[in-house]
Order: structure tokens, then C-alpha cells, then sequence
């Protein structure tokens, strides 16, 4: 069997827009390197990431199986030129018909995209590794196989979709943020939290922010497993690696 092309959008920030030293010690600020290393025992996939906000051309749908878009310091509003680009590449990726895992501020920006509002959350910022209430169809999901019923996941969030996009289906709510994970059809998924995340990554995203909150998150191998299942899911749409799963 052909191993899995799998392409990771890194889109942290805009340089300049965040300290990016407080990464310093842990190799720096490319959360593609953070993807790479939590997926480093899945077998089968070739990974390749691309540092779209620090300039990296974006990938086209043809050089990858599945892609992954991460999580960004910067809001939808800021329009960046990259995030513009990041808009059309949404567009070609959909029309090529291959998966895609979207995280934080890249579900922001497929529900932005598809006219949906970003707001700040009213209670103030959602930050800690929280409960997930998973929907009776998240529950039946393959992207929440092997969970508990209430699993744990990192947030880091000052803003959150306000409503799901016509034609997509709400996996998991958090109180605090009620479109937590979304189902698109056609093997695109998108999550609020951030599954690739570590306590060592987030715990220094708000250093110099809030640095209290760095001390709210605990391990969880809830986002690992997520991860693996949106890889077997995937694997199993992308022609060349077995059968079509239509039920995903």
C-alpha cells in the first residue's frame, strides 16, 4: 500500500503579530514540527510541512492525499494576504475532493468563508484542557472512535464560531463555545480545540499574554486519537488505499 501524502498548513501568525521566542526552547515556532512529532508513530503516511504565514507557498491539492490546516494567533479579521490565499486554496481543495482536518483559527476560516460570524467569546477567553460534550452525532462519528463519553481536549481560544454553516453537522459542543467540532461531508472536519497540541506547546503560547493560563492544561491523549482516526478515515477515501469508507 502507498503511504499517505499528508500535507500540514501552518498558519501560527503573521511575524511580528506574536512572540514567537517563547518557543525558543522547544525548537521554535513551526507548529508544523509539533504535527510532525505527534504523528511520528503512525505508519504509512509521508508528512510535509509548509509555513504558509512565515511566506511558504501553499500546497497545491495535488501534492498531498489529506492536509491539515492549523491553528493561528491571528483573528479572520485581520485579512492578511496569506489568509486570502489560504480562502481560494479552501475553494480548489473542496473541488479536488480531498480530505481535510482543520484546527482552531483554520475552522474559524472555513466557517468565516462560508459567511459564518467570528466573534469574541462573551465570557471571556476559553483557555485549559476542558470536556467535549460530543452531539448523537459526534457520538456516531469515526472522528470520536474509542473516546469516553466526555474526552478532553486543549483549548486556547478568544474568539469562536457562532453558528455552524449551513449544510455542516455539529460533532461537540463546549459550553463556552458551542461549535466546538463540525462535520462538512465529503471527509472534511474542522475542531475549535487543538488536538495536535501538548501541554509543553500551549503552556507557552501565553507567556507574556496571560501566563496563568499556561498552568490550565493537563495531558490528554484525546487529540493523538482524534488525529489517528481522521488519518484512517481519510485513508480509507483517498483512491490508491483500500476501499472507500462512505459512511464517514
Amino acid at each position: 500500500m502507498e503511504r499517505l501524502r499528508l500535507c500540514f498548513l501552518s498558519i501560527l501568525g503573521e511575524p511580528g503579530t506574536y512572540d514567537a521566542s517563547v518557543y525558543d526552547d522547544i525548537g521554535g515556532d513551526d507548529e508544523g514540527v509539533w504535527f510532525s512529532e505527534v504523528i511520528d508513530h503512525i505508519t504509512g503516511v509521508e508528512y510535509r510541512g509548509f509555513t504558509v504565514s512565515h511566506g511558504a507557498p501553499i500546497p497545491s491539492p495535488g501534492d498531498g492525499d489529506i492536509f491539515v490546516l492549523g491553528g493561528s494567533y491571528n483573528s479572520v479579521h485581520d485579512d492578511y494576504a496569506w489568509q486570502r490565499d489560504i480562502y481560494r486554496w479552501l475553494d480548489s481543495l473542496r473541488a479536488a475532493n480531498k480530505p481535510l482536518l482543520a484546527i482552531c483559527g483554520g475552522h474559524q476560516m472555513i466557517c468565516h468563508h462560508l459567511g459564518m460570524e467570528i466573534k469574541e467569546i462573551p465570557s471571556g477567553v476559553a483557555a485549559g484542557t476542558l470536556p467535549i460534550i460530543l452531539t448523537e452525532e459526534g457520538k456516531a462519528s469515526q472522528l470520536f472512535t474509542g473516546m469516553e463519553e466526555n474526552p478532553l481536549f486543549h483549548f486556547a481560544n478568544f474568539e469562536h464560531v457562532t453558528a455552524a454553516p449551513p449544510g455542516s453537522t455539529v460533532l461537540a459542543m463546549h459550553e463556552r463555545v458551542p461549535v466546538a467540532a463540525l462535520d462538512y461531508g465529503d471527509h472534511w472536519f474542522s475542531t475549535q480545540f487543538h488536538p495536535e497540541a501538548t501541554v509543553a506547546t500551549l503552556s507557552r503560547a501565553w507567556q507574556g499574554i496571560r501566563p496563568e493560563l499556561g498552568k490550565t492544561y493537563a495531558p490528554s491523549d484525546a487529540g493523538v486519537r482524534l488525529i489517528e482516526n481522521f488519518i484512517q478515515i481519510a485513508g480509507r477515501r483517498t483512491p490508491g488505499t483500500g476501499d472507500r469508507n462512505e459512511d464517514c
